[in-house]
């Protein structure tokens, strides 16, 4: 039994619109895993970002205990000038805990850890 040619002319186009279908089909997969592939890869871009700015918060910190340092330094040089000239005033004095060396070590590392 032969068909007619309205029967194949359809199944033709039946073919081809699902061949059409399929097609689309793959663009929207491959368009979402590019989606996938950029969100990945702003996610990463963000972690750096922030890993960043966790070690820009860091050498702030270091920066200001190094600074405070100083000032401590600066404290003690200026409390001990008076036996070196004796025409300066009484100094200020400093508990011991703020002048040791083990105590701003301890400081340093309490901050850093918190």
């Amino acid at each position: 039994m032969v068909k007619p040619l309205d029967d194949i002319y359809d199944l033709d186009d039946t073919v081809f619109d699902l061949a059409n279908i399929a097609f689309n089909l793959t663009d929207t997969v491959s368009d979402l895993a590019d989606t996938v592939f950029d969100l990945a890869d702003m996610v990463f871009d963000l972690a750096n970002t922030i890993f960043d700015f966790k070690n820009a918060l860091l050498d702030l910190t270091d920066a200001v205990l190094d600074l405070a340092d100083a000032g401590f330094d600066f404290a003690d040089a200026v409390s001990t000038s008076h036996t070196l000239f004796p025409t300066l005033q009484t100094p200020v004095s400093f508990p011991r805990e703020y002048t040791s060396n083990t105590a701003q070590d301890r400081r340093r590392h309490s901050v850093i850890e918190n």
